[in-house]
């Protein structure tokens, strides 16, 4: 689950709702397939006015905001049932879907098609994108051909990843972690916007013109944990990325960063979102679901 975290505020709210029981999930699963009261009803051993209470506390755990979004989990499940997650995810009233990536898992990029098409009003977004996976030509690719197939729905979330995917894992030498992100990012963005880059840096180099249109803009999302990084998120991105982190962390830490570097580069602080992406568990007992986290 993505916690949707305001800036302003620093109120989180997906992260902070209660804990739904088996019952709650399995009705919203139920409603979210087309269900009928009556046979919700009957599958779940309720009365009719049993139905209308259970309903009515469920809205109030799930009542989200415009900007709700969720991580779907979708590399360890069979791809069915990643389609019946999305279902069950829009039910809930989330407009926004995520997808994580790691090296040895599916390619997110190509399963946010999928998410697209399944869900055809939904913004998606990948959560994160390694950089070293990619050049950033090719990430720039992919992001505006989404774009453009799902006329402006897609959102691009990227990260530096670490030094055992970058060195271990890929083999490659990881530099410095704010260069190489300004620079990837860099590319990224003019490519996007301006559909040519000429640039040279230390650690990536672009020179190339984009022929196909450009009709839609892309939001860019950049991960970030520690201060200069967030700085960087906001000089150069549309939005932050943040990875398990905890609440007070974000409230202490990272709410303050976001509003100083909005300040200091004349952006809205009110309308630079920050996506949290936090676990979540159902069950019965809340403190077994917490000992299952």
């Amino acid at each position: 689950m993505l916690g949707v975290v305001s800036p302003v505020t620093g109120n989180r709210a997906a992260a902070d709702r209660p804990i739904l029981t088996d019952r709650e999930a399995r009705l919203l699963e139920l409603r979210a397939f087309g269900a009928t009261n009556a046979e919700i009803a009957r599958r779940l051993s309720l009365t009719s006015r049993g139905l209308d209470y259970n309903i009515r506390q469920l809205a109030k755990k799930i009542g989200c905001p415009a900007s709700s979004s969720a991580m779907v989990a979708a590399n360890s499940l069979p791809l069915r049932e990643v389609r019946d997650r999305i279902q069950v995810a829009r039910a809930a009233g989330t407009n926004e879907l995520w997808l994580e990536q790691l090296p040895q898992e599916r390619d997110s990029s190509i399963l946010a098609a999928e998410f697209l098409h399944t869900a055809p009003s939904a913004r998606v977004g990948t959560a994160i994108l390694p950089m070293y996976l990619r050049h950033p030509v090719a990430t720039a690719q992919l992001a505006a051909t989404m774009a453009e197939l799902s006329d402006g729905r897609f959102m691009l979330g990227l990260g530096l990843s670490n030094p055992f995917v970058n060195d271990y894992m890929l083999g490659c030498a990881q530099g410095p972690p704010l260069c190489v992100v300004r620079e990837y990012a860099t590319i990224v963005r003019t490519l996007l916007r301006e559909g040519s880059v000429e640039f040279e840096g230390k650690h990536f180099t672009a020179r190339i013109r984009y022929d196909a249109p450009l009709e839609h803009d892309v939001p860019v999302y950049l991960a970030g944990m520690r201060a200069k990084m967030i700085r960087l998120a906001v000089e150069l991105g549309d939005g932050l990325l943040l990875w398990l982190c905890s609440s007070r962390y974000v409230r202490d830490t990272v709410v303050p960063a976001v509003r100083q570097a909005c300040a200091e580069f004349g952006k809205s602080s009110a309308d630079f979102p920050i996506r949290a992406v936090v676990l979540v568990r159902s069950d019965e007992d809340r403190a077994q679901a917490k000992v299952n986290l």
